[in-house]
């Protein structure tokens, strides 16, 4: 059944506690809290506070001057303020409070009001590495290929660009090269690159009609280098492509 807070409400904006209960039975019945709302609220919860941000979920925008405030299990304010023209609030309700951990933020602006429960829908990160790779001290480079998988014979055709460590790309006239390992781990093939403007280069290479099939690696050094600045592999399998047939 399609239920229309517009044919009896002319604003609905709001926070609507819904009930169902059939007429014949009555101990069936069920019941939710719908919010009716033009704020989206994004948390992140600490153990010293929790980070808001508010947006519109009409334009997609950050939206100023929204009063948030943080809850507790006891339904005591824990904090409150007002987020930025970023759309954001960071609020110190620390998760061992006296008057009860975190439970709920609340949104409103005008007549807009909203919520969100911090118990629920969490998505929690305690075993993921989050400190990211170490930034590199000298070249840093991406390398990618066109595509993940290619049959004997098909040509790897490969893109990067390089980075000194100050954000710069690196002179025209310094030498790199690619080296190409095979699926067994042994050096293939190893190709001199020039880059471009902007640091950025191309290259190809033509696998053997009897290439070994398996993963092979594509890793980008300099010289007489042992340490590569950017890798990526590439899947090369004896298989039949995808045929249409078009019949008239």
């Amino acid at each position: 059944t399609l239920l229309r807070l517009s044919d009896w409400i002319d604003k609905p904006l709001g926070l609507y506690s819904i009930q169902a209960e059939a007429e014949n039975r009555r101990w069936t019945d069920d019941d939710a809290v719908v919010a009716v709302t033009d704020l989206a609220i994004t948390t992140k919860a600490y153990p010293a506070g929790v980070l808001t941000w508010i947006t519109s979920l009409s334009e997609g925008k950050p939206v100023a001057d929204v009063e948030v405030s943080v809850l507790s299990t006891k339904n005591q304010i824990l904090a409150a303020g007002k987020t930025d023209e970023r759309g954001l609030v960071e609020l110190e309700a620390p998760a061992d409070h006296p008057a009860g951990e975190p439970w709920v933020v609340l949104a409103s602006k005008g007549d807009d009001l909203s919520f969100r429960r911090l118990d629920q829908r969490k998505w929690d990160l305690p075993t993921v590495n989050k400190d990211g790779r170490e930034p590199p001290s000298g070249l840093d480079g991406f390398l990618y290929a066109a595509r993940g998988v290619r049959r004997p014979g098909d040509v790897v055709r490969l893109t990067g660009i390089l980075r000194d460590d100050s954000g710069e790309a690196p002179a025209k006239n310094i030498p790199f090269e690619i080296r190409i390992y095979r699926p067994d781990g042994k050096l293939a093939k190893t190709m001199p690159i020039n880059l471009s403007e902007g640091g950025i280069f191309h290259a190809s290479y033509a696998t053997p009609e009897e290439a070994w099939t398996g993963t092979w690696r594509f890793a980008l050094f300099l010289p007489g280098s042992e340490t590569s600045i950017a890798e990526t592999t590439t899947g090369v399998e004896a298989f039949v492509p995808v045929r249409l047939e078009v019949k008239g």
